[in-house]
Formats: structure tokens, sequence, C-alpha cells
């Protein structure tokens, strides 16, 4: 019996050292605790109304982000408009100015002509022939000079105008650039 009991004592404790069980306490009961399936359902639809409302919130951004960006374009369009018509009216103007400019140019030229032939007279008097050559010559020699410093002058207007377009034209790819830097 002893050894048998032994035995059983010797197998209780190897089986308890192999399976150790766990110690709890006794749990308690807490009566104002509310069931766990309802703070779980609780906290789902706090979280869903969270959600909702960054949702919301997320898509009334993106939805003024689209508002604003079609109002920028559309005042980006009216502005680049606007500077078009500007240009075409500086350039109708400038067309007209040119235009003017060779009218007075060609009524210079009408009425400084030279006359081409002698005013008629009849056979009866005496002829033009050799007569004040040298003064022909250097009053064409003289109308020369002042076709070739109009000529001049106009070449030099016209430069003067090509660089000054030029400028303007940088100028404004220059406001354009820092338009779009700005954005």
């Amino acid at each position: 019996m002893r050894n048998a009991a032994y035995n059983l004592g010797v197998a209780d404790a190897i089986k308890s050292q192999r399976n150790p069980k766990c110690h709890f306490s006794n749990p308690y009961y807490f009566a104002n605790r509310p069931a766990s399936a309802a703070i779980v359902t609780e906290k789902k639809n706090e979280y869903t109304k969270n959600l909702l409302k960054q949702i919301d919130a997320n898509s009334k951004l993106a939805k003024k982000k689209k508002e604003n960006q079609k109002v920028l374009e559309q005042l980006e369009r009216l502005q680049l408009k606007q500077e078009i018509d500007e240009q075409k009216a500086e350039l109708k103007k400038h067309q007209f100015e040119e235009r003017e400019m060779y009218k007075k140019a060609l009524e210079y030229q009408l009425k400084h002509r030279p006359s081409r032939l002698p005013i008629y007279e009849p056979m009866g008097t005496f002829t033009n022939f050799g007569q004040n050559e040298k003064t022909l010559e250097a009053e064409k020699r003289q109308r020369n000079i002042e076709y070739m410093k109009q000529q001049v002058e106009a070449a030099l207007g016209h430069r003067r105008q090509r660089v000054l377009n030029q400028i303007k034209n940088l100028q404004q790819e220059k406001k354009m650039l820092q338009k779009n830097q700005e954005k």
C-alpha cells in the first residue's frame, strides 16, 4: 500500500509538471458593466460615424477644389482673351499707323516728283536743249540724297519698331512665366 501510494503520488507529480493548470482567481461580476457585445457595436457605430464624417469632409474639400480650379481656369481664359484682344487692337493700330506713314511718304514723293519733260512751247520759240544741265543734275543729285535719307530713316524706324516688338514680346513672356511660377 505504501508503494502504491508512493507510486500514485509520483505519477500525480509527473502529471502536474507536464500539464500545469492555470490558476485564476475567482472572476468578479460587475453589475454596472454593459455587455461586451453592446460595447463593440457602440464602438463600431462611433467609428463608422467618424469615418462618414471624414468621407463627407474629404468629398466637400475635393468638390471645393474642383470648383476653385474651374473658376481659376475661367479667369485665366478671360484674361488670355483680353490679352489677345489687346494685342489684336495694338496690331490693327500699328498697321493703320504704317499705312498712314506710307500714304504720307507717297504723297511727298508725288509732290516732289521731278518733271520728266520740259513744258511745251510752240516751235517758233527757242529750244531748251542743253540749257541748265548743271542745275538739273544738281537738283537731281539733291533729290536722290533726300530720297536716300528718307529711306534710311524709314529703315531705321522699321528696325526700331521690330526691336520694340521683340522687347514687348519678351516682357509678356516674362510676365506669363512669373504668373505660372506664382501658381
